[in-house]
């Protein structure tokens, strides 16, 4: 089984997320916030990071330039996901060191099909 790390500021979409990756085979482990976030992975590994890019307390990049400048593992897999289509992803992601861009209405199986290639 495959550890990944979902954050998101929204409460049910952690939820959802939770139900949808766990049979999945990964043990998922929820943070509200990228600062949560940034928490958990100085407590915890993972294999796998599925990160909103929108949220109040700091967007995505917060935590990809954590892991990349501070983590214990620079080369770890992260999925930014969000409400943009990853055609319209706002500037400031070019350049983004990051796996994959998936939107939040792509479909269960882009997603389970992104996380497992990541993962394998």
């Amino acid at each position: 089984m495959k550890r990944i790390l979902v954050i998101d500021d929204e409460p049910r979409l952690l939820d959802t997320l939770e139900k949808l990756l766990t049979p999945e085979n990964f043990i998922v482990t929820t943070a509200g916030s990228a600062f949560e976030g940034i928490q958990k992975l100085e407590q915890q590994k993972f294999d796998i990071v599925l990160c909103d890019w929108l949220m109040p307390n700091g967007n995505g990049s917060v935590v990809v330039n954590y892991i990349h400048e501070e983590s214990d593992n620079p080369w770890m897999p992260i999925v930014i996901y969000s409400c943009y289509e990853p055609y319209f992803f706002p500037k400031e992601t070019q350049g983004l060191k990051v796996d994959a861009f998936l939107s939040k209405f792509d479909s269960v199986d882009v997603l389970y099909n992104t996380l497992h290639s990541l993962t394998r």
